[in-house]
């Protein structure tokens, strides 16, 4: 199972590790790059971005591994490349919760 990385008290990072990437927006890398997405508890719980398609449960894990993805309350993207957004309509489907 995936764990996240606590970061501080509030923080997590929830992303995925995609070492078969070598092309990685124009820069070459020989170790492949991180997807990353953090998970923040406060009064609500935010999920900062997300991660490519193909890495969403890898992410959903690392979620788990802190707390039920339906407790999600906000989610923010900072910028729609796929990298950030691949499996968002995925995860969103997911932590939907019925109107009260």
């Amino acid at each position: 199972m995936q764990k996240a990385v606590r970061i501080s008290k509030h923080v997590y990072w929830v992303g995925a590790v995609d070492w078969n990437v070598r092309n990685f927006h124009g820069y070459q890398t020989k170790r492949g790059s991180t997807y990353n997405a953090y998970l923040i508890l406060g009064e609500k719980v935010g999920l900062i971005d997300a991660v490519k398609a193909p890495f969403k449960e890898e992410m959903l894990e690392r979620i788990r591994s802190v707390i039920d993805p339906q407790r999600i309350d906000v989610i923010v993207s900072n910028h729609a490349e796929m990298d950030h957004t691949g499996c968002l309509p995925d995860i969103v489907s997911k932590i939907t919760r019925s109107a009260e």
